[in-house]
């Protein structure tokens, strides 16, 4: 089951100002140069308060799982910038 959310008003601007950010690179085939980029971006938004962020590495690759105590049970989020599992 896929849910799409709504852009919520008071994410908006930050939104605008990751696609602003983003966009000079826009079609170019990214690699492991653009790591720091993207830990500037993630770096600068902040997580909401209830998420536990866990440092991880899967497969030699290091990243974080994102936990939610809300998330539902078996419910999953995959995407090229993160890969989360909720607390169980």
């Amino acid at each position: 089951m896929t849910t799409i959310h709504p852009l919520s008003p008071e994410d908006a601007p930050t939104a605008a100002a990751m696609r602003q950010a983003a966009s000079a690179r826009k079609g170019e085939k990214l690699g492991p140069e653009a790591r720091p980029m993207f830990d500037a971006m993630f770096a600068a938004t902040p997580a909401a308060t209830d998420v536990r962020v866990e440092p991880a590495t899967v497969g030699g690759i290091a990243g974080f799982w994102l936990r939610l105590p809300t998330a539902r049970p078996g419910a999953r989020i995959l995407s090229d910038l993160a890969m989360s599992r909720p607390t169980t």
